[in-house]
Formats: structure tokens, sequence, C-alpha cells
């Protein structure tokens, strides 16, 4: 089997909010619960997220290529998604991840949670993260 190309991928694309009631509950490494829903979920800037066991990274050239592997679904996230899904990966509130985010770009507070939160959206509608309380 030939290796994955980056050739054809399609960026993570924003979706309406859904409201889908919580289907998935599990204990994440910090303690916190977990809620996982198929169609996303309603995080909130307290949250933190766990980085789901099916999703595989790596980083080129700046931008991450993510595998959902129960799926086989390639996604891709340029160098802002990038920078945001490490600090989502070591295990910060969204809250925090913000106030990084808000110090190293030149971005509003309200804009960049406004950001942070649809892209946590869709991660978690595509199975790649989940929500934690």
């Amino acid at each position: 089997m030939p290796a994955p190309s980056t050739r054809g991928l399609q960026p993570l694309h924003r979706v309406g909010a859904v409201t889908t009631a919580m289907i998935t509950k599990a204990l994440c490494g910090t303690g916190h619960f977990c809620y996982r829903a198929r169609m996303g979920g309603s995080p909130s800037l307290s949250s933190r997220v766990r980085i789901s066991e099916d999703a595989l990274f790596q980083e080129l050239s700046g931008e991450t290529v993510l595998l959902e592997l129960s799926r086989g679904v390639y996604y891709g996230l340029d160098d802002v998604g990038t920078r945001i899904w490490k600090l989502l990966g070591e295990g910060r509130s969204l809250a925090e991840t913000l106030a990084v985010l808000v110090a190293e770009y030149d971005v509003t507070a309200e804009q960049g949670a406004e950001d942070l939160l649809a892209l946590v959206r869709e991660l978690e509608e595509h199975r790649l993260i989940a929500v934690c309380s």
C-alpha cells in the first residue's frame, strides 16, 4: 500500500451548532468526565478536552494531518489549528488555551473564543477529541 499523500486534504469546515443529546461518558486521564456526542457537543471555556485514542496526527511543514482511525478519514489543520491542537494535547482548559492564543496571535479574546469553540465542536463532531467537564 502506498504511503498516504497530503495532496487533496481538505481543512475542517465550520458547522452549525447541533443540540444532540450526549451519548457517551468516559473518565478522562485528569479525573474529569468527558462527554462525547456524535453530532457535536457544548464546550465552554471552562472545558478541557481529551484527544481520542483513535486520532493520529502528523505535523508537516507547520500544518497537521489528522487521521480518525475507526473510519479511516483524514483531516487537515492549518498553522493556527496545529497550534491549537498542540495546546489541547497539553490538557489545558479552553480558557487557558485561549489566553495563549491571544498572547501569540493578533486576535481579540472574543473572536478567539468564538473560533476556538467552533473548532473544538468540529473536532468533537469528527470524533477526534472528547470534551471534558
